[in-house]
């Protein structure tokens, strides 16, 4: 039985060995995630979207765009904007963009951002949690924001593998000129509390929509990932056991 001296240890140890990591992970910027953009099979990377996008290190360790990067696509076939870029190794990404149709026909969009870096590797487990939400935008019609049948509207990766979907189907319309909501959902959030996979090297986050004519439309996804707590556990035992050996020696 563990007593409440050891327990004490552990944690002791565990915040000390988080608090090291943390501190070496913000001494810089940590690189952007890939933004892709594809549409009728052609694919735009961050090279083209956040090309000049200024990214700074706050007080809590996240990197974050600076401004909102606009550009348009395909000779203006879309108009895209990153509205908000937030990620931390920890492994943490909220990405908040708008999309608008200047087509006049239906169109599909896939809009990817990663990789997220993981630092240190979560393993054996983590604990995972994710949510997404946005609105629809009516031109001088009304607009639809609408999933693409048989692809969720947003998927979380972890090491390039499906951890999380929502909304998996769904239709949301707004009159002309005006706008709706597409509804907030969300999974393991407050916390992170759902089961997860060891985390090795990165996460990611996709949005899958297709928009009509004309149509704006906006959203936000987060998706966040922290060590299940009996791996914090064992990272503390495992690191108390350390501090007692030197101390003996």
């Amino acid at each position: 039985m563990v007593n409440k001296k050891m327990q004490s240890g552990v944690v002791v140890v565990v915040a000390m060995v988080l608090a090291g990591l943390q501190a070496a992970v913000q001494a810089a910027p940590l690189p952007p995630p890939d933004i892709t953009v594809t549409w009728n099979g052609e694919s735009v990377n961050g090279d083209v979207i956040l090309n000049g996008a200024e990214f700074e290190l706050n007080e809590d360790g996240k990197t974050w765009l600076v401004e909102p990067v606009t550009v348009d696509l395909w000779d203006g076939a879309m108009t895209l904007t990153i509205e908000k870029l937030v990620f931390h190794s920890n492994p943490f990404v909220d990405l908040h963009f708008s999309a608008r149709n200047n087509t006049g026909s239906p169109e599909a969009y896939n809009v990817v951002a990663t990789p997220v870096a993981v630092v240190p590797p979560i393993t054996p487990t983590s604990l995972i949690g994710g949510s997404v939400s946005g609105s629809v935008t009516g031109g001088e019609n009304p607009g639809t924001l609408s999933t693409i049948a048989g692809t969720p509207l947003y998927t979380a990766f972890i090491d390039g593998e499906e951890a999380l979907t929502l909304h998996d189907s769904g239709s949301w319309s707004a009159d002309a000129n005006d706008s709706s909501n597409v509804p907030a959902t969300s999974e393991g959030l407050p916390g992170p509390s759902l089961p997860g996979p060891e985390v090795l090297t990165d996460i990611g986050l996709e949005f899958n929509f297709e928009l009509t004519p004309g149509t704006l439309g906006s959203l936000t996804g987060s998706f966040v990932v922290i060590p299940e707590p009996a791996s914090l556990a064992l990272l503390g035992a495992g690191g108390l056991l350390l501090l007692r050996r030197r101390r003996q020696a």
